[in-house]
């Protein structure tokens, strides 16, 4: 196992460019959560449909954009607003956002003026710690599906026929695999998080060993996911490409950068299943020093999702070499 560690980085070190790119994205993405997490002036964009003198919010938490018509739903996937609302004299107003119920409900309270409109800020708006993570988790799982690419090499040079007639077996090559692919995301995205964290001295809402440990369990399971794709594909490219478009399609259902719920009932259930809001839930549930019982469920549901991809990432890999 620890030949397969050492061949992968003398391998690696022959694509030193894309293992720069890739280092330099998630360090470009951390530096993005530090600055944005000092953007707390304003919380919210709102779409007001109509006159200015129709509807007056008061809130410096909020930037009231006025329009003369509605704009398309697709303005809130894009996230040019984070809510549009269309007033109705004096019965009201309707309130379309993709942010969730509860974002819905304190911009209800803005625009009626009640007294918890000044928590808008404090309930909507994540730690840095959550939003570090949630940030890092599609481009972490992307990284780790580029970094399996060696794996799928073997498979298409036939290299790997080679390497079971020695006296190793497919576990410890695939351990070997996934245990490089794991410390060359987790080790190098812990360094630079704390080395931006030198310049900004921000707190993350979570204590280090927390933020670690969360860290740790993403790149673990962005791992075991990667291994799976390169176990199911025998070309690299469309492990890749069917991988990545997997990745982006449900890290960003599952709310990483903005929320799909509060819209189609169907959609919510299939998102609560997916482990990227899982990952979500369980960052904010440790930000808030949830117990235990809240904890677990999410912990073991994620844990058990890469104990199975494991398991079947190895079976497709023995059943097709042993039917070769």
């Amino acid at each position: 196992m620890i030949s397969i560690i050492k061949n992968d980085w003398l391998r690696t070190k022959n694509s030193i460019a894309r293992i720069g790119i890739m280092f330099v994205l998630i360090l470009a993405v951390i530096i993005l959560s530090f600055v944005l997490s000092n953007r707390t002036a304003v919380v919210a964009t709102v779409a007001v449909v109509g006159e200015k003198n129709e509807v007056t919010i008061q809130s410096k938490q909020l930037n009231i954009i006025y329009v003369d018509q509605k704009p398309l739903k697709s303005e809130l996937v894009k996230g040019s607003y984070d809510a549009i609302v269309s007033t109705d004299g004096l019965k009201g107003y309707t309130i379309e956002t993709i942010k969730g119920e509860n974002f819905k409900s304190q911009l209800t309270d803005v625009l009626e003026d009640s007294i918890n409109s000044t928590d808008l800020s404090s309930n909507t708006k994540d730690s840095l710690g959550v939003t570090l993570l949630s940030y890092l988790l599609m481009f972490l799982m992307m990284a780790s599906l580029t970094n399996m690419m060696l794996f799928s090499e073997e498979k298409e040079k036939h290299l790997l026929e080679r390497i079971v007639t020695a006296p190793i077996s497919f576990v410890r090559i695939l351990i070997g695999h996934s245990l490089f692919a794991f410390l060359l995301i987790f080790l190098p995205t812990l360094c630079f998080i704390f080395g931006v964290n030198v310049v900004f001295q921000k707190e993350f809402g979570m204590s280090y060993w927390q933020l670690s440990l969360l860290l740790l369990f993403v790149c673990l399971f962005a791992t075991s996911f990667s291994l799976l794709i390169a176990a199911i594909f025998k070309e690299g490219d469309k492990a890749n490409m069917f991988g990545s478009l997997l990745i982006i399609i449900t890290t960003m259902l599952s709310g990483s950068f903005f929320s799909f719920e509060g819209g189609n009932l169907w959609l919510e259930k299939i998102i609560q299943v997916m482990p990227q809001k899982r990952f979500i839930l369980l960052f904010k549930d440790i930000e808030i020093g949830k117990d235990l019982s809240t904890v677990i469920p999410n912990t073991v549901y994620i844990g058990l999702l890469i104990v199975l991809f494991y398991v079947l990432a190895i079976f497709k890999t023995k059943r097709d070499y042993k039917l070769n």
